[in-house]
């Protein structure tokens, strides 16, 4: 038997080497809920001050709400992070149901679809 030194156990995962995936996931699902649900509310806000008339008195003080909700880069913030929050849910479904998913690749392909999808909106907006 050895005696004397004590060893800790060997890191064979390399988790703290390099940056948690799940972890950053997890906090931009959160973030694009955020946006998208702030967007929503701007959304609501801007077209009751169109559509209804008690609050057309009101109509200079909020019409940068109904103009803000279609500027190319709110457009394309907006769907990217509906790409991001709808397909990271499906990815944390698919968990939940049992398929076994490395961490990283999902992750990484989810973002590249978000990104892909607002230049997407920036190009569309763009040649109008």
């Amino acid at each position: 038997m050895r005696e004397g030194k004590l060893s800790l156990p060997r890191v064979t995962t390399r988790q703290a080497e390099t940056p948690l995936y799940e972890a950053l996931a997890c906090r931009a699902n959160r973030l694009s809920g955020i946006l998208i649900f702030a967007y929503l509310a701007f959304h609501l806000i801007g077209q009751a001050v169109l559509y209804v008339p008690q609050l057309g008195g009101r109509l200079p003080q909020l019409l940068f709400l109904s103009e803000f909700q279609y500027l190319p880069w709110v457009r394309a913030i907006l769907f990217a992070s509906i790409m991001f929050h709808c397909f990271y849910g499906l990815n944390l479904m698919a968990l939940d149901l049992g398929v076994r998913l490395k961490s990283r690749i999902p992750i990484l392909t989810i973002s590249v679809m978000a990104i892909l999808s607002a230049i997407w909106e920036l190009f569309r907006y763009g040649h109008n």
